[in-house]
């Protein structure tokens, strides 16, 4: 069962583009303690396997003062 409605545009799927804000703010619900990175994928409407590879990127990534 597929929750996530599809965007079908000319009768073609498109992926969906999600802005940086949008990503900080899931990976920063992921980060609170007692967080599940499958109850914020879900309640964002998104794959938990996406979410986890934005989750690894920021951990990787250097912090700017």
């Amino acid at each position: 069962m597929n929750t996530i409605p599809e965007q079908v545009i000319d009768g073609r799927r498109r992926r969906r583009i999600h802005s940086d804000a949008f990503k900080a703010n899931a990976v920063a619900l992921c980060m609170q303690p007692g967080m599940s990175m499958a109850a914020v994928a879900m309640a964002n409407g998104i794959n938990a396997n996406l979410l986890r590879r934005w989750v690894r990127i920021a951990e990787t990534a250097p912090a700017i003062c």
